[in-house]
């Protein structure tokens, strides 16, 4: 038997006042999914503080919930650099959570930023990794003892070439040539992200009964998603 999983891209439910409206097209064809995952692309929540009015991306919780809840959407990804500060992303996964909306990719603190959200759904069962490579500097990165977002470290380098780039390009002893530009994920994050995809979950976001291992990775723009199925 085949299953449909849909993986959304962005939502974004800033401004939103008529919490009927950002799904209004596609909410049938979400519904008839077995399993629908979306990157969250803001706080369920007004921040108090106004200096993270400039870093993150805020949406009125009540309009915002209902209009998830709305939607179909099954679980979202909330590792993102718009998911910034504590008592943001603390106040936004309790509005998650409340909706019984699962989500994967920031928390209270690394175990269970980095754990995973199980979608048990119609027979099939669908462990959900994020990850974000686009984050602040500081206090940010979700850490043993503090919250934050589940995250792979990148980096990048600028490398004079040595040779013709590519048809058109003038060759590297010409004034002004662009630098080639490298950039790959830190060894040590990704062997963490391994090792989530490969160990059975014990997170809280899921069916009691679900042991996943977590299979293929897809890239969201400056996310990574990994996703797992099985049937039962």
């Amino acid at each position: 038997m085949v299953g449909k999983l849909i993986l959304a891209g962005d939502v974004n439910l800033m401004n939103v006042t008529d919490a009927t409206n950002p799904f209004r097209h596609v909410a049938a064809g979400l519904r008839a999914a077995d399993a629908v995952f979306a990157n969250l692309e803001c706080c369920l929540h007004v921040p108090s503080r106004q200096s993270h009015a400039g870093e993150g991306f805020f949406a009125d919780p009540e309009v915002g919930g209902e209009a998830l809840r709305l939607s179909g959407i099954h679980a979202v990804g909330i590792a993102n650099n718009v998911n910034y500060g504590a008592e943001n992303i603390a106040t936004s996964i309790a509005k998650l959570n409340q909706l019984g909306l699962l989500h994967t990719g920031a928390g209270a603190n690394l175990a269970a930023a980095r754990a995973p959200a199980i979608v048990t759904r119609n027979g099939l069962r669908i462990g959900i990794l994020q990850r974000s490579s686009v984050y602040w500097p500081t206090d940010h990165e979700a850490h043993v003892d503090s919250p934050g977002i589940a995250v792979i470290c990148g980096h990048t380098a600028y490398q004079v070439p040595t040779g013709r780039i590519s048809p058109g390009v003038p060759p590297p002893n010409r004034p002004g040539v662009p630098p080639l530009i490298k950039t790959w994920a830190d060894a040590a994050y990704l062997g963490e992200f391994c090792k989530d995809r490969c160990r059975p979950s014990t997170s809280t976001n899921r069916a009691p009964s679900a042991r996943t291992k977590i299979g293929a990775c897809w890239p969201f723009s400056s996310r990574l998603v990994a996703i797992s199925s099985t049937r039962f």
